[in-house]
């Protein structure tokens, strides 16, 4: 008879096992095959495994384990089974037969019959199981067709028939008969409605009308649910407007809008600024952000910052909203922050050459400062911690290294037949011993704990702001957008491609009123100028419009970036103390934040007005943003109210904010970190400077000058 490859390998084990040596060989040979697995990564050890594969690999274990014991417990239960039902063998001679020689055709008999009953037991446990469900799906019918033909003999009687059997024998005026016809009929109506609309929406819409303040003061509201077959947990409201079901669980709804707060501020978050850059869900719209960190790391700061609501890491991730998403490979980084870039590079490179043990700015700023929010320990002026630095693992200081940097260079270049100097940023690859590096780190991260201060401590410090406006207090948040190539909707070969699109600037931003947004807005302009001029032509017709929502505003709270080319110089400054009141404001005050940060909102609003116009282009646009118009003479107009000659403002480059009232005529307040404790009056926390311009380099300024226009909402 041929064997069976499983038979064929059956025997040769057998044989194995009779000769000691050779078993002895056979085990040393697979502990060493095994062995030579585990160094190869074949076989991996649980503690070397992933989280994902961890939890496979010990699903496997549970499942093998538990095959294990059922196999176990059959066993024994055939066992028992046996021992209690054989009968015992008879005797012979007073004495048992023992060691009886079976053939062959015995063994395989009596092997065959604990297998059929071993199946037989199987099979009587399936069926019980099968037949416990059977049961229970026949008791479940059973109650549905009771209340089905419970429900077919009421709606079979009409309510003439309910009227006559709820009045039989009795001697009643017409007029109570019909009222009563009537309230069987008003019910039997109102039921089919309910029982034929199928959307939720339209049932509650039935049950507001049903239910009333009337019916639960004469004590009908259980009777109500009972004729109308409500159930008592339904939602109902006072008024006649649809509310759609909340989630039952209110920690998990707590949670879900801790957890987009966070996500959505800017230190978290960056929001994308092309007008293609949007994501879709439910029939919503939003526009793209993109994390700026990972969200392991976030929930870590999460937790942190909120150590009394503890948030799991999966419902982190479950509560982070569908427009905020992780940066892919196609996603290109832009705009981002010098000193950030830079530090990172240095840090990456100290971290593989195995110098500090993380790649973590935040953690090897927290290492080297008392309080992080303390400006004293992050502005090194702390006695304690002012000399203290990274400390680093012993290496061969003279290892040469290399490391990518961005820096700005001069260079020459010939224009028109002369030679011009101009300025570019170009990223460099830095070559050198690895104590250079570290000399270098240890320079920048001085400067860098400056930058990261400023950043946290200006993103507080306006948040506490928005969320405690006073009713006539306001703040606008802007920044420019990349200017818009205008399109016309059929162009010819040469407009497309040649130098004939006319670009326009666009001026973005929110105006924010009681921890809300009142509008956004942005204002068009044919001008390229990014000047003081031209920001504050920009900003004129804001201004108004704020003026004709709310009268009683008188304090305007301007939050922007800091380029001195724009935002951050003398001429805004002057025209912010003195420009500003005469549009009938009494307190200004402009807070600016750290270079590549904090332009999330403003990137938005610029995103959301290209794809308007790009609509308009295509005959479909449609924006609730505020645009406004500004001509070239606004700009030239504007230009004419700032001196000539004005002494800029000490330490300028440094301040980040400044403040200005009407009663003090050309003076202005600054310092260094943004801070409210006694708004609208000035404090003097963190150290307060004070400048006046000079009186005979001011102006006639009058805001009727400017004329602006208005655009629809259309565009």
């Amino acid at each position: 008879m041929v064997l069976t490859g499983a038979e064929r390998v059956k025997l040769w084990r057998e044989r194995q096992k009779s000769d000691p040596r050779k078993y002895g060989e056979y085990l040393q040979k697979e502990r060493n095959r095994y062995k030579d697995k585990k160094i190869s990564g074949v076989v991996k050890p649980i503690e070397d495994m992933t989280e994902r594969e961890q939890r496979r690999t010990r699903k496997h274990w549970r499942k093998h384990q538990a095959n294990k014991r059922e196999r176990m417990k059959q066993a024994i239960e055939t066992n028992n089974f046996l021992a209690n039902n054989t009968p015992p063998v008879s005797p012979e001679n007073g004495e048992f037969q023992q060691n009886i020689r079976r053939t062959n055709a015995q063994r395989r008999g009596r092997k065959k019959v604990r297998k059929d009953r071993s199946k037989a037991y199987r099979q009587l446990r399936k069926l019980s199981v099968r037949l416990i469900s059977a049961e229970k799906l026949n008791q479940r019918y059973r109650q549905r067709l009771h209340r089905m033909k419970n429900k077919g003999k009421l709606s079979s009687e009409s309510p003439r028939s309910k009227t006559n059997i709820l009045l039989k024998k009795q001697n009643v005026s017409p007029k109570v008969r019909k009222t009563l016809l009537y309230h069987f009929s008003l019910v039997e109506g109102i039921k089919q409605k309910y029982r034929d609309n199928k959307s939720e929406k339209k049932r509650q819409l039935i049950r507001n009308v049903v239910k009333s303040n009337i019916l639960k003061k004469y004590r009908f509201k259980h009777f109500t649910e009972k004729t109308f077959s409500f159930c008592r947990k339904t939602k109902t409201t006072e008024h006649l407007e649809y509310t759609r079901k909340q989630h039952k669980n209110k920690t998990v709804t707590k949670f879900l809008k801790m957890v987009r707060e966070f996500l959505q501020r800017d230190e978290n978050s960056r929001c994308a600024a092309g007008k293609k850059e949007t994501i879709t869900r439910n029939k919503i719209k939003m526009q793209k952000s993109y994390l700026n960190d990972d969200l392991r790391h976030l929930h870590e700061k999460f937790y942190s910052e909120f150590p009394e609501h503890p948030v799991s890491y999966l419902m982190f991730c479950k509560c982070r909203p569908f427009w905020i998403v992780k940066p892919s490979t196609k996603d290109r980084e832009t705009c981002l922050c010098i000193k950030h870039e830079n530090i990172h590079y240095l840090i990456e490179k100290l971290y593989q050459s195995q110098l500090i043990t993380t790649n973590r700015v935040e953690t090897i700023i927290d290492n080297i400062c008392c309080d992080i929010a303390n400006k004293n320990c992050m502005y090194r002026q702390c006695d304690i911690c002012e000399k203290k630095e990274v400390g680093m693992n012993e290496q061969d200081l003279t290892q040469q290294v290399s490391w990518y940097k961005w820096c700005t260079r001069r260079e020459e270049k010939v224009k028109n037949d002369s030679t011009v100097t101009i300025s570019t940023t170009v990223k460099v690859e830095e070559t050198g011993v690895l104590g250079h590096l570290i000399d270098e780190f240890q320079e920048s991260l001085k400067k860098f704990c400056y930058h990261y201060f400023n950043i946290v401590h200006q993103y507080q410090a306006l948040k506490r702001l928005k969320e405690n406006l006073n009713d006539n207090e306001v703040v606008i948040h802007m920044d420019f957008s990349e200017n818009f190539n205008c399109k016309y909707e059929k162009e010819i070969q040469s407009v497309h491609f040649g130098a004939s699109q006319r670009s326009i600037s666009l001026h973005t931003g929110l105006v924010y009123h009681q921890n809300k947004v009142l509008f956004s807005f942005c204002s068009i302009s044919d001008c390229k100028q990014h000047n003081p001029a031209a920001i504050w032509a920009h900003l004129t017709p804001v201004l108004k419009k704020i003026k004709e929502k709310i009268g009683t505003i008188d304090t305007v709270y301007f939050v922007s970036d800091g380029p001195t080319t724009q935002y951050r110089n003398k001429q805004n400054f002057y025209l912010l103390c003195t420009y500003f009141f005469t549009i009938g404001f009494k307190v200004g005050n402009w807070n600016f934040l750290e270079a590549g940060h904090g332009k999330r909102a403003a990137d938005g609003i610029g995103a959301a007005v290209k794809r308007t116009l790009i609509g308009q282009v295509l005959n479909d646009s449609n924006t609730s943003v505020q645009l406004f118009l500004v001509e070239d003479e606004d700009v030239d107009a504007m230009n004419k109210l700032i001196p000539d000659s004005l002494k800029p403002i000490p330490q300028t480059m440094k301040i980040h904010q400044v403040f200005c009232q009407e009663q003090h005529n050309l003076i202005v307040q600054s310092r260094h970190v943004s801070w409210f404790c006694k708004k609208p009056e000035p404090c003097d926390c963190f150290g307060v400077s004070e400048f006046q311009f000079d009186k005979s380099n001011a102006t006639n300024i009058q805001s009727d000058s400017l004329d602006h226009q208005s655009l629809e909402n259309g565009v």
